[in-house]
């Protein structure tokens, strides 16, 4: 699975799942994660071009 990254709040602690899911995916255009590791960094640039008080990161995903 070349899906392999998604991207969460910087102080979440990441349990599984398809990560960040709030309304600037939408906004973006971007489906839920997970991502591959390149679509995952854009993200992250994109989601601090509209919001740059908020900090991302990206972790590997894993199922819940």
């Amino acid at each position: 699975m070349l899906e392999n990254s998604v991207v969460v709040y910087e102080k979440e602690n990441y349990k599984g799942g398809n990560g960040y899911k709030g309304p600037l995916l939408r906004d973006l255009g971007f489906p839920e994660g997970p991502y591959t590791p390149g679509v995952a960094k854009i993200l992250v640039r994109q989601l601090k071009s509209i919001v740059p008080n908020h900090r991302f990161k990206i972790v590997a995903y894993e199922k819940e």
